[in-house]
């Protein structure tokens, strides 16, 4: 072997571990702390302390107003009287706008203030300790009402803050957040609040990550930094979040005007809203790190004046980076920072168009190169998972588009997007020298810079801070020559410059795998193939000798990840398939169907329907089309006498130009939700519930013909509405109450499903008898 194919070989190696070393620094800084023991000393949280009220809670799915509910309610305020404290249950009837109509509950939130020794501002901590129908909910949200729990033992253990501390426990939040909607328009604490900490787990485990700001947080954000021992936080998260219609309880204060910070683990989402969601699935060392935030951020703001931490300063950019470091400063700075790293990349092309290493037309393929790398990737990766899914329909089965084996697929996309930039590297290397490929890419990388800096500057740091280490780098090599691509000390240098890149990147690639279900993992595909941009160096070096060594090699990877993928995609009893079927009985006809969503039955569901069932939208089984659009598969069903819901009129009359129709709405069978439905959606003016009027209707734009209202939690003495309509024409009205088992038919056994199955989540209520009538 000659001397150059030995030093080859030699530089390989080191880029290989110089990349593998960069990655793992980058992912340690998502790295979490170990759970602390129960003699870890009071004034301290301590995971297994917190597991305890884990354990107690999360038995059994405990959503608004079931016993289990008010089991886990008074265990909380139980807890918190032991502790010595004073918890109160504040009790409201709320109204809330939602996307396709309204909700209503009576909700109960558990309230309870520690005082501080001053008069500021207080710091909230806020967590729900409702659940979903068909979860326990040891996650979310039972962990963060634990590690709220710990946490004010802990600091009942040390010195008393300047600030009150006030814990909320809020009620009904996975329905529409009615629970702090209530808290904020009726308690009066609501005014006492200088600043919100939020918790949330939307999986199982991975770090504690404030993924949420309220308004103008850059003091807020810089406090986050200074008080965790541990932070985690990424701001192109919180770009990316105010895009989605998702909602937590922070959401409502966010709204409200208060400063705060929203903090979520979401490792393992496959568990999310399901059975799965039990003490034995929780990682302790993300109930740690919740924990410990919490702690810590009470103790640092506790001592802090908050009456002004709101108009101290605007927005901020900011990335966790190692471990316990928060780079972080004020978002204003983004387009400067562009705007130099611009200047840098025209010092680059100065240089290097001056000792004639950089051509135009270099430069143009350069670019043409890596946006075709880049678009390629992300469309292969789209298309690819389309194909997969198409073959393998068991992923079809998981109603939030996470897949158990996730992991596997994403790997080889990443191989894939590898091989895709090193074979249009060695395609267009024979057009031009490396110079320009790497300065296309370079370009393009700061057009990237430049864009998300002034339209989602959270997402800025990840191109400015990159793309500055890339560039001097570059410069530095293009002020020796040519020869310098290949050189120890070129290859030394330019590998150092794309260190920073990695080290950024490879923490944004997993939390964004993380949050985006399986049917998006195009998007963090998309963010490799970006960093692959600034590998050009390197992959021009291992291709200089073997072409296609590297193409080849990424090719087998990923195929090799697909092949365990398309293996491994079936269920068992560790990775149960989800599935559900419900039933509607139409009281007024006595006609009832069986309904399931998905193309096709599955082993358990195929006892419910005939060979050749239809398929439909689900509201098309209602009278009144519903706002419904999931598809279902379809059949009819045995009628067996269920009690249908009643509709009692007890008033009607005419007020100022409107007619006032007073309604009472029963559950004859105990159902915990009842949905009214008008038709025409134009004639409802106004509603009143339990003495709460809503004047403004079109505040929920379901854009539907129904106007539409879902009570939970209903009353066994039913619901008093009272609606406000347009005098002059006639209504219909259609009336469901929903319960969360199936009948019992005569006639019927309906086995029970294996153990290789779970039901399905958001599809919590499996019976609905519906009644319909027409009011002239």
């Amino acid at each position: 072997m000659k001397d150059g194919d030995k030093r080859n070989i030699v530089q390989i190696l080191v880029i290989l571990v110089v990349i593998a070393a960069s990655t793992a620094v980058g992912m340690y800084s998502l790295k979490t702390p170990a759970g602390a023991p129960a003699s870890a000393p009071p004034v301290e949280f301590s995971a297994e302390r917190a597991m305890k009220h884990v354990s107690a809670i999360a038995v059994e799915p405990h959503p608004i107003g079931s016993p289990e509910h008010a089991r886990v309610r008074a265990y909380i305020v139980s807890g918190l009287e032991e502790l010595g404290l004073s918890p109160e249950v504040q009790k409201a009837t709320v109204i809330k706008a939602v996307r396709h109509g309204w909700n209503a509950a009576i909700v109960h939130n558990i309230i309870v203030k520690i005082p501080g020794t001053g008069r500021g501002k207080a710091v909230a901590l806020a967590a729900h300790y409702d659940t979903v129908p068909m979860a326990p909910g040891a996650s979310d949200d039972t962990a963060p009402v634990a590690a709220m729990i710990e946490t004010a033992r802990a600091l009942l253990a040390g010195e008393p803050l300047k600030n009150d501390v006030i814990l909320i426990f809020t009620d009904d939040e996975e329905n529409a957040q009615t629970g702090v909607k209530a808290f904020l328009e009726q308690h009066p604490w609501a005014g006492e609040i200088g600043l919100v900490l939020n918790f949330e787990a939307i999986g199982r485990s991975g770090p504690s990550i404030m993924f949420e700001t309220g308004p103008r947080s850059g003091r807020v954000v810089r406090g986050f930094g200074r008080a965790s021992s541990y932070p985690v936080a990424q701001s192109w998260l919180y770009d990316v979040y105010k895009l989605t219609p998702i909602n937590t309880d922070f959401t409502a204060f966010s709204e409200a005007g208060y400063p705060g910070l929203n903090f979520v683990y979401m490792a393992g989402g496959t568990v999310y809203h399901t059975l799965l969601d039990n003490p034995e699935t929780i990682d302790r060392r993300s109930l740690q790190h919740h924990g410990t935030n919490a702690l810590s951020l009470t103790r640092y703001f506790g001592e802090k004046d908050l009456s002004g931490i709101k108009t101290a300063g605007g927005d901020a950019v900011y990335f966790s980076l190692f471990r316990g470091l928060l780079v972080n400063y004020p978002v204003t700075w983004a387009i400067p920072i562009s705007i130099i790293a611009g200047l840098v990349l025209i010092w680059a092309a100065f240089t290097g168009f001056r000792k004639k290493l950089l051509t135009v037309r270099g430069v143009l393929l350069g670019i043409l190169a890596f946006f075709a790398s880049f678009i390629a990737a992300a469309g292969l990766a789209y298309g690819a998972w389309t194909l997969i899914v198409k073959l393998h329909a068991e992923y079809r089965a998981m109603y939030f588009g996470r897949v158990y084996n996730a992991s596997l697929y994403l790997y080889a996309f990443i191989a894939l997007s590898v091989a895709i930039a090193a074979s249009i590297h060695v395609l267009f290397r024979k057009k031009t020298a490396a110079s320009g490929l790497i300065f296309g890419a370079l370009v393009l990388w700061w057009i990237l810079a430049l864009l998300s800096s002034i339209m989602l500057p959270g997402f800025s740091y990840l191109f400015t801070w990159p793309l500055f280490f890339s560039l001097f780098a570059f410069v530095w090599v293009l002020y020796r020559n040519e020869a310098e691509w290949d050189s120890w000390p070129g290859s030394i240098i330019l590998s150092a410059g794309v260190v920073p890149g990695i080290i950024i990147f490879a923490p944004t690639v997993n939390v964004m795998f993380h949050f985006a279900p399986t049917s998006l993992i195009a998007i963090p595909v998309f963010i490799v193939a970006l960093l692959i941009g600034l590998l050009i160096p390197q992959i021009d070096l291992i291709t200089k000798k073997r072409k296609w060594l590297l193409t080849g090699t990424m090719l087998v990877i990923a195929a090799g990840f697909l092949a365990v993928g398309s293996l491994t995609s079936g269920f068992d009893e560790e990775h149960p398939r989800p599935n559900v079927v419900a039933y509607i009985l139409n009281a007024d006809t006595g006609n009832a169907v069986w309904f399931s969503p998905g193309e096709e039955p599955d082993m358990w569901t195929s006892q419910f329907f005939s060979a050749e069932p239809e398929h439909k939208k689900a509201g098309e089984l209602f009278p009144l089309n519903r706002p419904d659009r999931r598809r279902v598969i379809t059949g009819e069903a045995p009628a067996v006498r269920l009690d249908a819901p009643v509709v009692e009129v007890q008033s009607d009359r005419t007020d100022g130009g409107s007619r006032v129709l007073g309604l009472r709405l029963t559950s004859r069978r105990g159902a915990p939700v009842i949905t009214l439905d008008v038709k025409p959606r134009a004639m409802v003016r106004a509603v009143e519930i339990d003495g709460r009027r809503i004047e403004n209707l079109e505040e929920s734009k379901s854009g539907e013909e129904l106007w539409s209202l879902t009570y939970y939690a209903v009353p066994p003495e039913g619901i008093k509405i009272k609606l406000v309509v347009e005098p002059s024409q006639p209504m219909q009205i259609q009336v469901t109450d929903q319960s969360r088992e199936l009948p019992v038919i005569p006639g019927m056994t309906i086995r029970p499903r294996p153990g290789d199955m779970i039901p399905m989540p958001n599809f919590y209520y499996v019976t609905v008898v519906v009644t319909s009538m027409n009011i002239h």
